[in-house]
């Protein structure tokens, strides 16, 4: 069945967030007298810190230091705007899966101007469960009232790759973010937007 339906994460796919997310993760465990080197950091990509660290605490501190979604600088991955433009003229559909709270997501995605390219937007706080269990892609697919093999997902994390597969979807691993991970699980993986274009076009579509 052809793929109507494409669903992306948006740290590390719509906006290169991980490597500012990392050095505020950093600098906030740093003030509790926890340190962490760049390996040790990728563990938490993906996925929610507040299982690692004390959530009061954390989110107390956090909220002093500020964060990306609101207070950097931010913007759509390079090839990004080119992709939507084509999935427009093919009639096919976005989604939005994260594991990041709604406040940042919609602030960020406002601040972007992208909050209208989504047929549906699910975060990790609209979930019982978030990524690598695959509540917030099962929950998309329901809403957007797809069928499984009609959707593919965008992934550039281990954690969301996971997600994906767990939630019985095709999923195109992503290597264009600030940071690279292991996306072997992937049923294809490429660097640019441009390839996973192509992709679409030649292999799924």
């Amino acid at each position: 069945m052809k793929k109507q339906y494409i669903l992306f994460d948006f740290d590390g796919v719509i906006v290169n967030t991980e490597p500012q997310n990392a050095h505020y993760l950093q600098e906030t465990l740093k003030s509790f007298g926890v340190y962490m080197d760049h390996e040790e950091l990728k563990g938490f990509i993906g996925v929610n810190s507040r299982e690692n660290v004390s959530w009061e605490m954390y989110q107390k501190r956090r909220k002093e230091m500020g964060n990306t979604y609101e207070n950097d600088a931010i913007c759509p991955m390079p090839g990004l705007q080119e992709l939507f433009q084509w999935m427009k003229g093919r009639n096919l559909k976005a989604g939005l899966v994260t594991s990041t709270s709604a406040k940042y997501i919609i602030t960020a995605l406002n601040r972007i101007k992208m909050t209208d390219y989504f047929s549906v937007i699910v975060c990790g706080d609209m979930c019982e469960k978030r990524k690598p269990y695959p509540d917030g892609y099962l929950k998309a697919i329901q809403l957007l009232q797809a069928e499984k093999d009609e959707v593919v997902a965008i992934e550039d994390s281990s954690t969301g790759i996971h997600a994906a597969i767990q939630a019985g979807i095709d999923v195109i691993g992503y290597t264009g973010s600030g940071i690279k991970q292991d996306t072997g699980e992937a049923t294809a993986v490429f660097s640019s937007f441009q390839d996973i274009q192509l992709f679409l076009e030649t292999a799924i579509l």
